[in-house]
C-alpha cells in the first residue's frame, strides 16, 4: 500500500489544492482532443478548467494533469496520439473499459514521466508500440485481457524500473526478447517481480538467459502459450520464485534438475506439455500445490516425495504413467487436501488406511487397474474409484461418475438483521441496503483445492478491507463468494463491494477502487492466494442503476 497519505485523501486534497487553479493550456487542449474521440465521458466533464473544476478522473498538482483514472467508467471510442501530450503525467489507469477499441498510439512513449499504465479489460488491438521502452520511469505495465497482437517489444527491457509485466490474455506472438548485446531483453529487468505472460500465442524456447541470480522475480506465469524446447535449468537461479506456472504448452525433454535452491517456490505447474524422463524429485522442498499432469514421464511406481511433503494441500498427477500398488502414507500428510493420480496405471489393492489427513476432501483414482478397495476406513469425503475393475465386480458410490458442483460459498454477514432492500439493492455484509461494484477476482495461482472452507475467505476478506480502509476509500464491506476453478486452473471468486453510508459510489469513489482492484500491491495477499485480476460484471453507470442512482445522493468528497 505505501507510505504517505492515503490515495483517496490524497486524490481529494489535491482536488482541493488546486481549486483556484486554471489547468495549464496544452494540458486541456490535449484532454479536449482526447476527450473528442470518447462517448460515455463522465457528466463532470464541463467547462474549460479540468484541474479546478473538479473533472472526475482527473488529478492535478498546481496547473498540471499528472493522473487520468477512469476505470470501469463505460467509455467507448478510440484512444488518439494527443494522449501522448501530458508531460506531467505519472498515472493512466483505463480499464474495465470494454468500449474502448483500436491501437495504442506511437506517441504515448512520450509520457515520460508515466509510472503506471493500466489498460486491462478493453478492446484495444494492435501491436504495442516499438518505443514504449522510452517509458523509463513506469513501474507497473499491465495491459492483460486485450487484443494486443504481434512481438514483445524487446525494447521494454530498458524500463529498468519495472515491477509489474502483464500481458496476459492477448494475442501476441514471436518469442520472449533477451537481450545480445545490441538490443535489450526482458533479461535485464532486474528489478521486476512479475512475468505475467500467460494466454498468448508465443513460440520458441524459454530462453536459458532470460533468469539470473540478480533478478527478483516472484512468480513467472507463461502458461498457455506455444513454448517449446526444454526447461532452462537457469530457472533455479532465480531464489525468490514462489509461482512457476508453464502448464499448457508444448516443452519436451528431461527435466534435469530439482528446483533444489528455489526455497520459497510453494506452487509448480508443469501439466499439459510433452516432458519426459524421471518425474523430477521434489523432496524436502515447501511446495503446497504441484500438477505436472498430461507428460510423458517414464513409467515408475509412486516417488516416496509425494507423500513426505508435509505442507502439500493438492497433488496432481493425472496421466503420469505412475504404476504399481498404492500405499497408505499416500495419504497421511496433514495439510493434503486433493490428490489427482487419475488415468495411470495403478494396482493391487486400494487402502486408506486410518492416517489420511484429516483435511483430505477428494481422491481421485479414475481408469486406473485397482483390482480390490479395503473399505470400512471411515473416510467420507470424496473418493472417485469410476474405471477401475473394482467397478466391474461391485456397485458402489465411489464408481458413479462425478458431477461437476461449484461452490455456493459465501462469507458470512455480520451478526445483524438485514435490511428489506429491493432486488437492485441488496443488503451488505453489514446489513445496510446498497447498490454494490459487482466483479471477479481471477487468481492465477492459488495454493488450496477445498474452496468451500471459509478459513481461506475470510484472511482474505479482512485484508482488503483493511486496505479500503487504509486508503481511506468509501466502502461499507465486501463480500466474496462462489469460488470455482475455470478451465485455465484460475480460480474465480465473485466479489462485491459496498459503499459506505449511502445506496450508490459516485464515480470518483468507483473509479479510485476499481482501479486499486488491478492493483497487485493494494493489499498483502494471505499465503494461500497468489496474483489475481479484477473484471468488472457490468457497467455500474448504466441500466437500472442509473436510473435509481438520481434518487440518491452521491457520495459526499
Amino acid at each position: 500500500m505505501g507510505s504517505g497519505l492515503p490515495i483517496f485523501l490524497l486524490i481529494t486534497c489535491l482536488q482541493v489544492l488546486v481549486i483556484a487553479a486554471v489547468t495549464d493550456s496544452s494540458d486541456l487542449s490535449a484532454l479536449n482532443a482526447v476527450k473528442s474521440n470518447w462517448m460515455n465521458t463522465p457528466p463532470s466533464w464541463i467547462g474549460s478548467d479540468p484541474c479546478g473544476g473538479g473533472w472526475e478522473g482527473i488529478g492535478c498538482t498546481g496547473s498540471r494533469i499528472t493522473s487520468i483514472i477512469l476505470t470501469g467508467m463505460g467509455l467507448s471510442g478510440t484512444l488518439t496520439g494527443n494522449i501522448g501530450d501530458f508531460p506531467e503525467l505519472q498515472t493512466l489507469d483505463l480499464s474495465q473499459n470494454k468500449g474502448l477499441t483500436g491501437t495504442l498510439p506511437s506517441k504515448i512513449v512520450n509520457l515520460k514521466k508515466l509510472e503506471n499504465l493500466f489498460l486491462v479489460n478493453c478492446n484495444f488491438s494492435g501491436p504495442i508500440p516499438d518505443g514504449i521502452g522510452s517509458l523509463t520511469q513506469l513501474v507497473s505495465l499491465s495491459i492483460a485481457s486485450n487484443s494486443f497482437y504481434g512481438p514483445i517489444p524487446p525494447s521494454i527491457g530498458k524500463i529498468s524500473n519495472l515491477s509489474l509485466l502483464d500481458l496476459t490474455d492477448n494475442k501476441l506472438s514471436g518469442t520472449i526478447p533477451v537481450s545480445n548485446g545490441t538490443s535489450p531483453g526482458l533479461d535485464l529487468l532486474l528489478k521486476a517481480e512479475h512475468f505475467h505472460l500467460g494466454k498468448n500465442q508465443f513460440t520458441g524456447g524459454i530462453p536459458p538467459n532470460l533468469f539470473s541470480s540478480n533478478m527478483k522475480l516472484l512468480h513467472v506465469l507463461f502458461d498457455s502459450n506455444q513454448l517449446n524446447g526444454s526447461l532452462p535449468s537457469t530457472l533455479e537461479l532465480v531464489q525468490t520464485l514462489e509461482v512457476i506456472r508453464l502448464d499448457r504448452n508444448s516443452l519436451t525433454g528431461p527435466i534435469l534438475f530439482n528446483f533444489t535452491n528455489l526455497s520459497n517456490l510453494s506452487e509448480l505447474y508443469l501439466s499439459n506439455n510433452k516432458f519426459s524422463g524421471s518425474i523430477p524429485d521434489l523432496s524436502g522442498k515447501n511446495l503446497t500445490y504441484v500438477d505436472m499432469s498430461n507428460n510423458s514421464f517414464d513409467a515408475s511406481l509412486i516417488p516416496p516425495w509425494f507423500s513426505s511433503l508435509q505442507s502439500m494441500t493438492s497433488l496432481i498427477m493425472e496421466r503420469t504413467q505412475l504404476q504399481g500398488p498404492i500405499n497408505a502414507t499416500l495419504f497421511s500428510p496433514v495439510q493434503l487436501q486433493s490428490i489427482v493420480l487419475s488415468n495411470n496405471q495403478l494396482n493391487g489393492t486400494l487402502d486408506l488406511g486410518t492416517n489420511y489427513g484429516s483435511k483430505l476432501v477428494l481422491v481421485d483414482l479414475q481408469n486406473n487397474f485397482i483390482g480390490e478397495f479395503v473399505q470400512g476406513t471411515g473416510y467420507k469425503e470424496n473418493l472417485l474409484l469410476q474405471g477401475n475393475p473394482f467397478c466391474q465386480k461391485v456397485k458402489s458410490d465411489y464408481c458413479i461418475a462425478p458431477l461437476q458442483k461449484n461452490s455456493s460459498y459465501a462469507t458470512p454477514t455480520e451478526n445483524c438483521v438485514a435490511s428489506s432492500c429491493n432486488a437492485q439493492q441488496p443488503p451488505s455484509q453489514n446489513c445496510n441496503c446498497a447498490n454494490p461494484i459487482t466483479g471477479i477476482l481471477h487468481f492465477r495461482s492459488f495454493s488450496f483445492s477445498d474452496f468451500q472452507n471459509g478459513s481461506y475467505y475470510i484472511p482474505l476478506q479482512a485484508a482488503m478491507m483493511e486496505a479500503f480502509k487504509s486508503d481511506q476509500l468509501p466502502v461499507d464491506s465486501i463480500s466474496l463468494c462462489d469460488p470455482f476453478k475455470d478451465a485455465d486452473d484460475y480460480l474465480e471468486v465473485r466479489l462485491d463491494v459496498c459503499p459506505s453510508g449511502v445506496y450508490f459510489f459516485n464515480r470518483t469513489g468507483f473509479s479510485v477502487i476499481t482501479s486499486q482492484l488491478n492493483n497487485l500491491t493494494f493489499f498483502k495477499h494471505p499465503h494461500p492466494f497468489g496474483p489475481f485480476f479484477f473484471t468488472l460484471n457490468d457497467n455500474y453507470f448504466t441500466g437500472k442503476a442509473k436510473i435509481e442512482q438520481k434518487l440518491v445522493l452521491d457520495i459526499d468528497l
